[in-house]
């Protein structure tokens, strides 16, 4: 009924001369108010507001009919003979009962509009303001007017607009796309056809075909014209040549940092289509190694993902696919599952060279995590043999350390842990305890081969630190049996000693000394003082049995000096009695023996002596010599005067020579 009754009013209302506004979809009896709010509500405050767009209303007949009524009424206006009317027309008019009457003349020309506005039939009682013959204008028919008060009835909300002059009513009509407004095609030319038969076509594009093709999105309005009519119709074509790219990924969990074990639903956010884009009729998801999918709705909108053993982390995609198996550009978000690797331990001391007994409070300095990691949620230290953790915080963070009898020096390290438990890749800082071994002692005499009385100072070279050791912050001196420290410089490195009488050789040592009082290694130099023990005297003759008046070479046989040795200078030799020695190699090593009246045997002896002299005299070989089976008597075969009778010259030997004691003059 309302449709019917707005049809009334609007031919009543563009009876009237004047311009005519018909606000937004009125021609098709829109319901919302002018005052309608978005949120469905109705205020003054939402005037301006948009409104509802309402495009199925065409496809209703009673608001089509109101539609027809409407267009014929403006055709009737804008007619060459009637639109005078509209502007210049006299006006008569009935208002005042439920029979409503309008009438409009200029000219001999003239308009009468009766409406019946009861809801039951009515007579109404009109005067025509021109006699003769009447055009029903809307539904056909004619009235023969004359001039005076005439009668007919008019049935509940009927209408009639009567025109003095024929005027051809046009209900030309054309649908296109079967009535359809709006196509969505991945096609691109889309073809678009208006019905045949008409006898014109007049698109929008210019296009004077009942066809045209469509690349673009956009409004495309057909006019076609048969008889003096015209009717058209509008179709709203989507060419889409991409899908909408989504905008966004929700975890129902609300975060993207899955654990093992997981299973996180997932929806995906997709935007209203640009012109050139179709909505997406179903999804593609890609999702990382170590998933399984559980669970899709129809669309794959959502999907529900279990995160198993292997995962690792990853990124999660979805693209929208058209209807046309178009695939759209893929939304991408980061599944975040490792822990950054710390960058630094800092302790409390400012240094990692600890000491027995120590207490020292480290704290980790982690990193922001990347795109692809997590905060970690706590942190995992690993620390050396022989220490004891004595408080750590809340999430571990900061850990305070003492430091037992039994520790030795090793690493402390320390790894983030996520929520989930994973330890990433730990940072290590390596505590330094030993002491590096000395690489050198330097004499400043250049040897190490002292004597009785002298003093030598002696140098360390200071070793290097390894990236386990710290610098040796002093050194100890093992010195031997028989020395005298006379002065060290400050950190020992250097070491003045003197060399008392009971000195016989021995070794010197030093060794580094941490700050905690740590010992290293020594590093040991032998002090060669005596020579080695000879291991033969041997016999010219190659006999050890000698006679009244005979004279053998005999020869020491020494071996190569040995660690704490050093090379005899001279050899100091005992002879038996009634032996004399005839002459001897410059450092005695060999010497000729004469044996004289009352030798009867005896023990030939031989020791080395360095240059230190008779203190320095290493231990002896000795060698047993016999007088057997020798003729009977003894004489000399050669007096001394004799000899020196026959010498024209006297030749004098002294031995050993050089000599620092006794030497012997032959």
């Amino acid at each position: 009924v309302a449709p019917k009754r707005m049809e009334l009013a609007h031919a009543l209302m563009l009876s009237m001369p004047g311009p005519k506004m018909i606000w937004q979809f009125g021609e098709l009896a829109y319901d919302s108010s002018i005052n309608f709010c978005q949120n469905g509500t109705t205020s003054t405050t939402c005037r301006t507001d948009p409104k509802p767009i309402r495009w199925g209303y065409f496809q209703d007949a009673e608001r089509k009919s109101l539609y027809t009524l409407i267009g014929n009424m403006n055709r009737l206006r804008n007619n060459a003979t009637f639109s005078p009317l509209f502007t210049f027309g006299n006006i008569g008019y009935n208002l005042t009962g439920l029979i409503k009457t309008i009438s409009v003349t200029q000219g001999g020309v003239g308009i009468m509009t009766v409406a019946n506005m009861d809801v039951v039939a009515q007579t109404a009682t009109v005067t025509f303001p021109i006699s003769g013959t009447w055009y029903n204008y809307l539904s056909g028919g004619t009235f023969a007017a004359t001039g005076a008060a005439q009668s007919f009835t008019l049935n509940p909300g009927e209408y009639r607009v009567y025109t003095n002059q024929l005027v051809p009513l046009c209900n030309l009509t054309m649908v296109l796309n079967n009535g359809v407004d709006t196509v969505n095609t991945c096609t691109s030319p889309y073809v678009l056809t208006a019905p045949s038969g008409y006898q014109t076509y007049l698109w929008n594009t210019n296009a004077t075909t009942a066809s045209i093709n469509v690349t673009t999105t956009g409004w495309y309005k057909c006019t076609v014209t048969q008889n003096g009519c015209s009717a058209n119709d509008s179709v709203f074509i989507k060419v889409a040549t991409a899908v909408a790219t989504p905008t966004s990924i929700l975890a129902r969990t609300g975060t993207f940092t899955p654990c093992i074990n997981d299973t996180i639903s997932y929806t995906v956010v997709s935007p209203l289509p640009s012109s050139t884009q179709t909505t997406s009729a179903k999804y593609r998801w890609t999702r990382p190694v170590g998933t399984t999918v559980l669970l899709t709705n129809a669309d794959s909108s959502q999907i529900r993902i279990r995160y198993d053993a292997t995962f690792v982390g990853g990124t999660l995609s979805v693209a929208g696919v058209s209807s046309c198996g178009l695939a759209g550009t893929a939304f991408s978000t980061t599944l975040r599952y490792g822990v950054p690797t710390p960058t630094a331990i800092t302790a409390r001391t400012g240094t990692f060279t600890p000491c027995i007994n120590d207490t020292i409070t480290y704290t980790v300095t982690s990193p922001a995590a990347s795109a692809t990691q997590v905060a970690p949620a706590r942190f995992r230290w690993v620390r050396p043999v022989g220490t004891t953790v004595l408080l750590s915080n809340a999430d571990s963070s900061q850990i305070r350390i003492r430091y037992d009898a039994t520790f030795v020096g090793g690493t402390l390290s320390v790894a983030g842990v996520s929520s989930c438990g994973l330890a990433g890749t730990a940072f290590s800082t390596t505590l330094r305890y030993g002491v590096p071994t000395p690489t050198a002692i330097t004499a400043r005499t250049g040897t190490f081969t002292p004597c009785i009385n002298d003093t030598i100072t002696y140098t360390v070279t200071r070793p290097t630190a390894s990236a386990t050791q710290v610098t040796p912050a002093r050194f100890r001196w093992t010195r031997p049996v028989g020395t005298t420290v006379l002065l060290t410089n400050a950190d020992s490195s250097q070491i003045r000693i003197r060399y008392d009488a009971t000195f016989v050789g021995g070794t010197l040592s030093v060794a580094s000394v941490s700050t905690c009082g740590l010992a290293g290694t020594s590093f040991t130099t032998t002090l060669a003082y005596l020579p080695p023990t000879p291991t033969n005297i041997t016999s010219r003759s190659g006999s050890y049995n000698a006679c009244i008046n005979d004279t053998i070479t005999y020869t020491v046989v020494v071996p190569a000096p040995v660690a704490g040795q050093r090379v005899a200078s001279v050899y100091r030799w005992t002879i038996p009695a009634f032996s004399s020695i005839q002459n001897a190699a410059v450092d005695s090593s060999s010497i000729r023996l004469r044996f004289n009246t009352g030798y009867v045997g005896g023990n030939l002896t031989v020791r080395g002596q360095t240059a230190c002299g008779v203190t320095a005299q290493g231990t002896a070989r000795t060698q047993a010599l016999t007088h057997t089976g020798c003729p009977a008597g003894t004489k000399l075969t050669t007096t001394d005067e004799e000899v020196f009778e026959n010498n024209s010259e006297l030749k004098v030997a002294i031995y050993p020579n050089p000599s620092r004691t006794d030497f012997n003059l032959q």
